[in-house]
């Protein structure tokens, strides 16, 4: 049959326990004492949960080891295991009923027939005044102990010996290196930036720049028998590489057949000395005149000229972005040391351009201008000592050589560079000096061992002669001008400054 297993809470009461049942789906439920807590140990609780569950339908058992609850239980025909595992091989037998719960009559105990009479021979011995006299001096020197005892109170003021600690130690930092190495290396710790910047330079070269266009005259012939008018503007122009176009000045019509000609003024499209074409050069016609007109210039064109104005030269161009990445290198340096802790060590000669992001020229290369002007944006890395690496490795120097008795001081602990590290082939090396202040050793304990019951001025001498001290103990004692220590310890209490 099955078996609902309820464990009762060391808080459960009767309420608790009944409203736990009332969930059970099991014809059989076991309830399941905490360990010994005493709860529902009376029998009126036992007789409560058997009628509830009789009620449901359920058959009640218990695991307890209560005595108690065992006696009740037994008494109320309501099955106690062991343990759960018995509850589930043992056989449960039926409770068939209850009996009715009686009262116990209350039994009332007089003690008093039982108190032993006093004797009051055996105090006659107190009306002897010496033994009178002698019980009160007694009582009053433990009375005076107590007060000598509780009454002192003092207060140990030591200030430990400072003592300065200064060594010197040599550095190696490395790009292989991972780890802290004792022996004196650690770790060379890339860092990268991206910076930016815009540098001007004025030209040193010049240039040539179209001034002046070309002028001439060009003479068409109409090759069809219609006449044919050549408007204002007509673009006529060079086979020669590189082109050069002309545009007619004014319009003019030809008459048609018997291969009319008619000569018209051009100027040149493009002012510069280009325009200026030697005789019988021209020869096309741009649109569809082309295949009714024939062109060509029986003189050569001229009035075309350039000036010479300033323009960069390619050393311009070199010498300004050597300047701007020179620039642009003391820049990151600076802004990478900013970036770094002040315990940090950087390590000079270590910054190397990774790749240049953005380069623009203004103006434009090969244009003409007073000076030029370049925008340029690059991504730059370096290599630093951490200075939690620095810190650990020169305090592992410093506790090697510490005194005896002293205790290190760790946020005291100052790094100073006896020279700048220089990067060279994935490293660098230098000296720093590490100092720290340290501290003696007082142990509370033990002052208070040597000092409990001692004259004020013996205690002094022993701590002086104990400790490594700044300056003469100090004593606090109250009341003022008592000559001794307590004799408890826990009267005296001990302050380090």
């Amino acid at each position: 049959m099955k078996i609902q297993i309820i464990k009762l809470e060391p808080y459960d009461d009767v309420t608790s326990a009944k409203d736990k049942i009332s969930w059970a789906k099991a014809a059989r439920i076991l309830l399941i004492w905490p360990g010994r807590t005493r709860v529902l140990t009376r029998r009126l609780d036992l007789v409560i949960l058997n009628r509830y569950c009789q009620k449901m339908g359920i058959q009640l058992g218990l695991v307890t080891q209560l005595l108690a609850v065992v006696e009740n239980a037994q008494t109320l025909g309501i099955p106690v295991f062991k343990s759960v595992k018995q509850a589930q091989k043992s056989f449960w037998r039926r409770t068939r009923g209850l009996p009715r719960f009686k009262r116990r009559p209350r039994l009332i105990h007089d003690y008093r027939t039982e108190r032993p009479a006093v004797n009051l021979d055996n105090w006659q011995v107190l009306k002897r005044p010496w033994l009178r006299l002698l019980a009160f001096s007694c009582g009053l020197i433990a009375v005076i102990v107590l007060i000598l005892a509780l009454l002192p109170e003092a207060t140990l003021r030591l200030r430990a010996a400072h003592r300065p600690q200064e060594t010197i130690v040599e550095v190696q930092a490395d790009m292989e290196t991972e780890n802290i190495e004792y022996a004196g290396k650690v770790p060379a710790r890339p860092i990268s930036l991206v910076a930016e910047v815009e540098e001007k330079l004025p030209v040193s070269g010049s240039t040539s720049i179209p001034d002046k266009q070309a002028e001439g005259m060009v003479t068409f012939l109409n090759l069809s028998d219609k006449p044919i008018t050549i408007p204002e503007g007509t673009i006529v122009r060079t086979l020669s590489t590189p082109t050069a176009r002309f545009a007619t000045t004014k319009a003019v019509q030809i008459k048609g057949g018997g291969n009319a000609k008619a000569e018209v003024p051009v100027r040149a499209v493009d002012p510069g000395k280009r325009g200026n074409v030697p005789a019988k050069a021209v020869k096309a016609i741009e649109g569809n005149l082309g295949a009714s007109l024939a062109v060509s210039n029986e003189a050569a064109m001229k009035g075309g000229a350039d000036i010479q104005a300033p323009a960069a030269s390619p050393q311009d161009y070199q010498l300004l972005e050597l300047k701007a990445l020179d620039v642009l290198s003391q820049q990151a340096v600076e802004q990478i040391k900013m970036q770094l802790a002040p315990e940090d060590q950087w390590l000079e000669g270590s910054l190397t351009l990774k790749q240049v992001l953005s380069k623009t020229w203004d103006p434009p290369e090969g244009e003409p201008a007073g000076e030029i002007k370049l925008s340029l944006r690059a991504e730059f890395e370096g290599f630093f000592a951490a200075g939690d690496d620095l810190s650990k490795l020169a305090q592992a120097s410093l506790d090697a050589a510490l005194p005896k008795g002293y205790t290190a001081l760790a946020e005291t602990l100052t790094l100073s560079p006896l020279q700048t590290p220089k990067f060279a082939d994935g490293k660098a090396s230098w000296y720093l000096t590490a100092r720290r202040d340290t501290r003696a050793n007082l142990d509370e304990g033990q002052a208070l061992v040597m000092t409990t019951g001692r004259s004020t001025q013996d205690a002094v001498k022993l701590l002086s002669s104990a400790y490594d001290l700044e300056k003469t103990p100090m004593i606090d004692i109250f009341p003022a001008g008592w000559p001794y220590m307590p004799i408890l310890p826990f009267r005296i209490s001990v302050k380090l400054e």
